[in-house]
Order: structure tokens, then sequence, then C-alpha cells
């Protein structure tokens, strides 16, 4: 399997994945700007993308996140991935839109998993 990074992963409530953003970080973060309450209604009425992986599929990727799987699907909130090297230069709007909506993430009703990849 190829992951192209630095990647965003948006899902329902359900687990279901909505959107799906890689290899693009000003893309990315251009994304994350724009999500607001009225965006996530408007996504979650569409049918969920058949050729990505649910939250629970992409958390089994993960060991260290298979223990919070409970936890982590529970609640009916959206899921925000985001996947990213640390301190790495070409993710940097990405990340800097990430920060921008930590605060709003309550309010929207989203949850944030971010998984910082080992580039070696």
């Amino acid at each position: 399997m190829k992951l192209l990074m630095p990647a965003i992963e948006l899902y329902d409530p359900d687990g279901h994945p909505l959107y799906f953003g890689a290899g693009d970080a000003t893309t990315n973060a251009t994304y994350l700007d724009k999500l607001t309450s009225a965006s996530l209604g408007a996504l979650a009425k569409h049918p969920p993308l058949s050729d990505k992986p649910s939250l629970r599929e992409t958390i089994e990727m993960y060991p260290a996140l298979r223990a919070e799987e409970a936890t982590l699907t529970s609640g009916g909130r959206f899921t925000l991935v985001v996947r990213t090297y640390p301190n790495w230069k070409q993710a940097l709007p990405q990340g800097e839109a990430v920060k921008r909506l930590t605060d709003r993430l309550p309010k929207l009703h989203i949850r944030e998993i971010i998984i910082n990849l080992n580039p070696g």
C-alpha cells in the first residue's frame, strides 16, 4: 500500500469516509479552513466514498490506535484523521490549518486523530 503524504481523511459519525485529501498540503489546508457546520451537514448527505477505508479500518492500520478504537468510534461525532511527518516543511500549510481548526473542533463536533509517521 502506498500512502501519499500529507493527508487528511474525514469520516461521518458512523465512520464512513466522506473526504480524502492526499499529497497536497495547500489543498488540504484550504479544505480544513472552509469546514463549517453547514458544509459538514451537506457532506453527510452525500454517499460515502466507496473506494476508501472506513474509520475502523483506518484505526486497524495503526497498532497504537487499536487500544482506543471504542473511544475513537463512539460519541456520534465526525472524525478527522491527519497523517503527516513531524516538522515536515512540505506539510506546513496543512499543519497550520489543523492548528487553526483546533479551536473550532468542539463546535463542529469533530474529533481529531493526528498520526505522526516516522520518515525513516
